[in-house]
């Protein structure tokens, strides 16, 4: 018997040719030089874009708004094509204005530019929500330490530099002294300051510091009804204040404290700034509709539709499968036996960690080509169905949604509280009765925000099978019509605006979901 592993032709793979090994190497570095600079140059973006959607003014907030969705509703394949295209053609046009001839871009800056700049939409809205998350009172206590620390000598308030140090029993050494002058003050502030709670020579709590020696039981009487912080009678969110329960026994503090956000009024979308903007869109959408050649679309409508039609079902259909077949590879992780637990563990990190358009090429070339070779496979009713490309391709989708879900399903499982699984046992519920209604509801409901950017990044996901296999999805009829009127940007932008519709309806739904079910605090 010839051994299988004198049956792969290893010259293949030579360094030189005719082997491919060093064609190898150059598209390995290509790859990563592709990813570590995309990846820092979203990280660029996304420091950028979170700080401008947090700090800056309100028209730098709208803008970056309107980057992040319009990024994040269109799949990436269709951003890379729009981008390199028109990125290429505007680029050259500028510098034509300027005198400057055209510039030919390398695919490797326009894939590290692309790449970067749909890193940066999902990087924005993580770091804005890491920031967010970080308690308002450390950064107001750590502002207000250094701002004090830094204070000299104020000859019109005597005590400009003392620090407001909290009401009994919360007293710094240096409040205890308070009759010295200001530079035993601020010695002996730097006891507390230079010494973390619980050492021997701290002496007490100092870490919000203010120029005034009074503690603010009440922030909104430091301010009128009419300002806009406001918030009676919830406490202001006034920068500095400390707010003290009049309690001895409870003292407790919030630097900074922070009333909810307001919801968006009908007033809100009729400022001057959005108007203007309004109007530059709508400008934008009068010259794309005028200007630009759309006399192909009543031919291809009906494909188009057809298309559309393809893209849902592929892409409810995997989710639905994938979902299915997620809960039990969840709750195999939580409490299975150890050899289900690793199988299960290792299915979802070798999906999640091979990319999508792999596992399409060996379900569809791999598989695809190995079925004809039984004739029992053949002869077998399942053949019509696998001759043709969809199942493979719904296969590549439902196994990669369900190893990503896996992980989500196995996260919620393991997030329901263990209080109320005792509480139905004790009740006398048998097992099944408690994954039905207790276990599986509360984990779906833990799980529903994340199913929902699941979905849509299935919906992205599935241009990749229109375009290495024959099925024909809505990206394959732009992609049609492409090839045969020569246009480039018209059916491209067609297609951007078709899925952010679809995405607005998938999120419109799940938020509809989300707020008839009471997912918060589950």
């Amino acid at each position: 018997m010839a051994d299988p592993v004198s049956l792969i032709n290893w010259s293949l793979l030579a360094l030189e040719p005719p082997g491919w090994g060093g064609a190898l190497l150059r598209g390995l570095m290509n790859s990563v030089e592709i990813a570590i600079g995309g990846y820092s140059f979203g990280l660029l973006l996304g420091i950028g874009g979170a700080c401008g959607k947090l700090y800056g003014s309100a028209i730098t907030r709208d803008l970056m708004e309107c980057y992040t969705t319009i990024v994040r509703a269109v799949p990436e394949l269709v951003l890379i094509l729009l981008l390199y295209y028109a990125g290429t053609d505007a680029l050259n046009y500028i510098l034509g204005l300027v005198g400057i001839g055209e510039v030919d871009i390398s695919g490797l800056v326009a894939g590290i530019f692309v790449i970067g700049v749909v890193q940066g939409a999902y990087m924005t809205e993580v770091l804005r929500g890491a920031i967010k998350a970080v308690p308002a009172g450390q950064i107001e206590a750590g502002a207000r330490l250094r701002h004090v620390a830094h204070q000299g000598d104020d000859a019109g308030d005597p005590a400009g530099d003392a620090p407001l140090c909290y009401s009994r029993p919360f007293q710094s050494l240096a409040d205890r002294h308070q009759g010295h002058c200001a530079p035993r003050r601020r010695r002996l502030l730097g006891v507390d300051t230079g010494h973390p709670p619980g050492c021997r020579r701290h002496q007490g709590l100092s870490a919000v510091l203010l120029r005034r020696r009074r503690p603010l039981l009440d922030a909104d009487a430091l301010l009128g009804r009419s300002h806009p912080d406001h918030r009676a009678p919830r406490p202001a969110r006034l920068r500095g204040a400390v707010m003290i329960k009049t309690t001895t026994t409870d003292v407790t503090t919030h630097a900074m404290a922070i009333t909810p956000e307001d919801l968006p009024t009908a007033e809100s979308f009729f400022k001057p700034h959005r108007i203007v903007l309004l109007l530059i869109a709508a400008a934008l959408v009068f010259c794309i509709v005028v200007f630009m050649r759309w006399e192909w679309v009543p031919q291809y409508l009906p494909r188009l539709g057809y298309g559309i039609l393809v893209t849902l079902a592929m892409m409810f259909s995997t989710a639905i499968l994938g979902f299915l077949l997620a809960v039990p590879l969840g709750l195999v992780q939580v409490t299975g036996p150890w050899p289900l637990k690793a199988l299960a563990k290792g299915f979802c990190t070798v999906i999640r960690g091979t990319p999508l358009l792999l596992q399409l090429w060996l379900l569809y070339y791999g598989l695809g080509s190995l079925f004809p070779q039984f004739p029992t496979i053949r002869q077998s009713f399942l053949w019509p169905y696998l001759r043709r490309s969809w199942p493979y391709g719904v296969a590549a989708l439902t196994i990669s949604f369900a190893a990503y879900e896996g992980e989500v399903m196995r996260g919620a499982f393991a997030g329901v509280p263990a209080g109320e699984i005792e509480a139905a046992r004790a009740y006398g519920m048998s097992r099944w009765t408690l994954f039905r209604r207790i276990w599986l509801p509360r984990a779906i409901h833990r799980a529903l925000p994340t199913l929902n950017g699941e979905t849509v990044l299935q919906l992205k996901a599935t241009p990749l099978v229109a375009t290495f296999i024959t099925v024909i999805d809505v990206y394959a009829v732009i992609s049609k019509v492409r090839q045969d009127t020569y246009i480039t940007y018209e059916p491209l932008l067609l297609l951007a605006l078709i899925y952010m519709c679809l995405t607005g309806i998938l999120v419109f739904a799940f938020r509809y979901l989300e707020n008839r079910i009471p997912t918060r605090g589950a």
